[in-house]
């Protein structure tokens, strides 16, 4: 054995497991002496070593007939019942004789047939027996078909005559094995009191430890050659991702390889220059092939647990709990795997078959009892280790939940089970449940890490720039993580059952298999590409929004404007035809449904025609991108701000915040006040009197400092522009500026020009004309007759009038106003 490996099984020998309840052991051993024979019958050959009193051959004939067998003609040492040899002291005619006679001549029961057909009375009655025979069957000369249920029961039957043979001879040879436990001693002592016989032993066992020190010596030096490499490998897994470490970890594992292969090729050139006879060569290949046994077996369990490494563990454990795992995993494969080989080395060294059909029996039970133990010892660990990795809400949270309270009880059965096949000689049973059990096994912790390593790799960040950096790409992401976890589980599903040989293969094959597996491919085919159209429609959407706009507020809203409305009739559109497409292929016919879908569609384009004009004008709007939301428009009377958009209205606030709901169908033309570019339009008024140059100059710097302050140049396309003295009006010349400005700022800037015009103009001392509008207050005498007043007209009124400057013209009222003296002059502002 190698070095690490006689250590691991030192320590593994000096460690104790905790207590166990005695109602458990108790359990256990009731379950023991149940099974006694089946572990019995799983070692030994199919003799009928005791047999029952009614056979022929006494019970005290089997053990003679047995002892009596040379070592070279025992039966091979195979755990299996079916591959068992048949009994020795059984003549073959006895075998083959279905009557279990000796088998008489067949020429005398010629003779005797031939003597019956030449006398005519023994013809006569040979042929009323068959003539009775033929009226017994039924009328129309055929044999009548056997029902399923005559073929069920008849099978029920055979196999419940079966296993009640088996029982009948576990017991018995139960009773032949343990008799044949004192003749243990009695070999042991003719062994040993033999001169030639402890001359052989002796002989053998300095052949076989020369050349187990020749293989430890072996397996040590090539360890000590590779101990750097491999704590290289180690150190630097330690620091890798969990791609990389599995990889390290592989490496490290055929690293640990090596000395095993030195191992076992030393040990055998060793033997096989020694020269030793059959017996002794047997026995050292025995030794060496249980030394290689339990080394794999340690490495995969050091690959697993890595009980001194932790960074390398693959399963998330603490130290001790791996350790002690490792030990107690270590500990029952080397009783099993030594206490076989040396029981079959003792055997080709003369050992009774009866005394190792005993031995092998007491190791049966010795097995079994460590198996129930570890799972009784280990229920509390793995359950909380299940219950920490339960997800809430999955739909297999319960059944998680159930394993986590109870899987101490179906490791229990199984073992139950797998003894009870071994015990009732069910033919391949043993390799069916071994085979079920690990495949099993390998797919339940198969299954989830690879899920989990699809789920880790969906929940890493993506590459900035590149689709699965987007948020999308995220949730495609996801959503491959989640159709590679159902495809992981089915696929692990399918291998379980033909494990455990449902035939999943044999159906899938046949004629109704391959017309279901060829559907399921077709539906998978079409779910997948709907998905890809789906994925591709919306990236493309989006890509060419990103081109045509590199406004981030134009893009969000025709992202939600654009972008929901053909997502939500492409989803409706791919939900229609791959719903179609499955059912065609489930065999399901669509006729009747495309022709439903037509009348109802001609129903709702005769009944709904507004409802049609109203999604098909929001069509063209919305892919023409006349409007988007956010937008400020004019939709011929109704004005404000686009709040939202559906499939066939549109949502208006205007600014006394009054909600408006318009259909498509209504709109015939559209004012957009926010798209692209504005302009911010000035008539600036100037009284007649100021010169144009200055004002014209005035303004323009007015304009140039609003278009350079930080604060508002943001929001001014170009530069500030003057059209000149652009009209005149009764109080006044115009003049005409204007701001290019950035759609929706034109308002924000219009504002801050007139709030620094009137400063600046103000500062200039430059006039605004002022209105002519004049109050007029008409006074009545005493006796209500109105008197004349005098109104004084504002001078540019005068001007325009043709008046010369400085003289107000007289407003005559007819005399009988009364009033003598004017009244005072308001002007209005």
């Amino acid at each position: 054995m190698p070095p690490q490996h006689a250590k691991d099984s030192l320590s593994s020998m000096t460690r104790s497991p905790r207590s166990v309840r005695p109602s458990a052991i108790v359990a256990v051993f009731l379950a023991a002496l149940v099974l006694i024979p089946g572990i019995v019958l799983a070692q030994a050959p199919a003799t009928p070593a005791a047999p029952a009193p009614a056979a022929s051959a006494p019970a005290a004939s089997a053990p003679a007939a047995s002892s009596t067998q040379p070592a070279a003609a025992a039966p091979a040492p195979a755990p299996a019942p079916a591959a068992a040899p048949a009994p020795s002291g059984t003549p073959a005619a006895a075998q083959a004789s279905p009557g279990g006679h000796e088998g008489a001549p067949l020429s005398a029961d010629l003779d005797a047939v031939i003597k019956a057909l030449k006398d005519d009375t023994s013809r006569a009655a040979l042929l009323k027996q068959l003539e009775t025979l033929r009226a017994a069957l039924p009328s129309n000369g055929a044999a009548a078909a056997p029902t399923t249920t005559d073929m069920v029961s008849s099978a029920v039957l055979q196999y419940a005559d079966q296993i009640s043979d088996n029982v009948g001879a576990i017991y018995g040879r139960l009773e032949f094995a343990v008799r044949a436990l004192p003749s243990l001693w009695h070999w042991a002592g003719t062994s040993l009191s033999d001169p030639e016989s402890r001359a052989d032993l002796m002989h053998g066992a300095f052949i076989a430890a020369a050349a187990l020190a020749a293989a430890i010596l072996a397996s040590y030096l090539v360890a000590r050659l590779l101990a750097r490499l491999r704590e290289a490998i180690e150190d630097h897994a330690t620091r890798s991702q969990i791609g990389a470490r599995i990889a390290l970890r592989l490496a490290r594992m055929a690293l640990d390889l090596l000395p095993i292969a030195a191992f076992a090729i030393a040990g055998s050139a060793t033997a096989e220059v020694l020269r030793p006879d059959r017996a002794v060569r047997a026995l050292t290949l025995t030794l060496i092939n249980a030394s290689v046994v339990t080394g794999l077996v340690a490495i995969l369990l050091r690959a697993v647990l890595s009980p001194r490494r932790p960074a390398l563990r693959m399963v998330p454990l603490d130290d001790a709990t791996a350790r002690s795992l490792f030990l107690s995993v270590l500990r029952i494969v080397q009783l099993s795997v030594w206490g076989y080989f040396v029981l079959n080395s003792l055997y080709l060294f003369g050992l009774p078959p009866q005394t190792r059909w005993a031995l092998l029996f007491v190791l049966g039970v010795v097995i079994m009892v460590a198996a129930i133990t570890f799972v009784l010892h280990w229920r509390s660990h793995f359950g909380a280790f299940l219950h920490r990795h339960i997800t809430p809400g999955r739909w297999y949270t319960p059944l998680t939940r159930a394993l986590a309270e109870a899987w101490y009880v179906v490791a229990i059965i199984y073992i139950v089970l797998l003894s009870g096949v071994m015990a009732l000689q069910i033919a391949g049973g043993f390799e069916y449940l071994l085979q079920g059990a690990l495949v099993t096994a390998i797919v339940v912790v198969l299954v989830p890490f690879l899920s989990a390593l699809a789920n880790r790799w969906a929940r890493r960040p993506g590459a900035d720039g590149t689709f699965f950096g987007t948020e999308r790409g995220r949730r495609l992401r996801h959503l491959i993580a989640r159709l590679a976890s159902v495809v992981f589980v089915v696929a692990g599903l399918l291998i379980v059952l033909e494990s455990w040989q449902f035939g999943v293969i044999r159906f899938l094959m046949s004629t109704g298999g391959r017309v279901l597996s060829q559907a399921i491919a077709s539906i998978a085919t079409v779910l997948i590409g709907a998905l890809v159209i789906w994925e591709f429609v919306n990236n493309l959407i989006e890509s060419r929004l990103n081109v045509a706009d590199g406004d981030e507020r134009a893009l969000s809203s025709r992202a939600r404007t654009l972008l929901q409305f053909v997502r939500n009739m492409l989803l409706i559109t791919l939900f229609v035809l791959v719903t179609l497409i499955v059912l065609s292929e489930l065999g399901i016919d669509i006729a009747p449904l495309l022709a439903g879908a037509g009348v109802i569609g001609l129903a709702i384009g005769f009944g709904a025609q507004t409802l049609v004009k109203d999604v098909i004008t929001g069509l063209f709007i919305l892919t023409e991108d006349h409007i988007q939301v956010g937008d400020v428009v004019d939709l011929g009377g109704n004005s404000g701000v686009v709040e939202a958009m559906s499939v066939r209205t549109l949502r208006l606030r205007d600014g006394s915040g009054t909600l408006h709901i318009i259909p498509f169908s209504s709109v015939d033309r559209i004012k957009n006040m926010t798209r692209g570019f504005t302009f911010s339009m000035f008539n600036i008024q100037i009284a007649y009197k100021e010169n144009v140059d200055r004002v014209i100059e005035t303004i323009a710097r007015i304009g140039n400092e609003l278009a350079a302050d930080p604060k508002f140049s943001p929001f001014i396309v170009g530069s500030f522009e003057i059209f000149g003295l652009d009209s005149f009006t009764d109080r006044g010349y115009v003049i005409q500026a204007r701001f290019k400005t950035r759609a929706g700022r034109q308002w924000t800037v219009s504002r801050e020009f007139n709030r620094r015009l009137k400063i600046g103009l103000e500062a200039e001392n430059i006039e605004t004309p002022q209105s002519a509008t004049s109050i007029i207050q008409v006074a009545t005498a005493p006796d209500g007759s109105p008197k004349p007043i005098h109104l004084a007209l504002p001078r540019d009124a005068m001007m325009v009038s043709g008046r010369p400057e400085g003289r107000s013209p007289e407003v005559e009222l007819p005399d009988e106003s009364g009033l003598d003296e004017p009244p005072p002059h308001t002007q209005a502002p």
